[in-house]
């Protein structure tokens, strides 16, 4: 069933909404099995991210300022991630494998 954006913290959380230390590529069965099982899903997560990082994740996903200004960012940002989508896309036409980064619009 291809793969799904899995959110760490809800989509509703518009500070993380759109960041990448919140968001991972997970098949139909890992995405579902995450979200039914959120503790397993915490501790699998800041144990990739480590301590801190996972806390100031945490810290940003509640920051309501934040979430306003991505909020009114949302159009500039869907630009950013459609251009990094297509230049990622362009990377695997050239044969590049492998995880490929992105840069953050945040």
């Amino acid at each position: 069933m291809g793969l799904h954006c899995s959110h760490f913290h809800g989509r509703g959380k518009w500070g993380t909404r759109i960041d990448p230390e919140n968001c991972e590529s997970l098949c139909y069965g890992c995405h579902i099995h995450m979200g039914s099982n959120p503790y397993i899903h915490m501790r699998r997560r800041e144990a990739e991210l480590g301590e801190v990082v996972f806390d100031l994740l945490r810290e940003r996903s509640n920051d309501t300022r934040l979430g306003r200004m991505i909020k009114k960012q949302e159009r500039e940002a869907s630009k950013h991630y459609l251009a990094e989508y297509r230049r990622m896309q362009a990377l695997r036409a050239e044969g590049v494998t492998g995880r490929i980064e992105f840069e953050n619009f945040t």
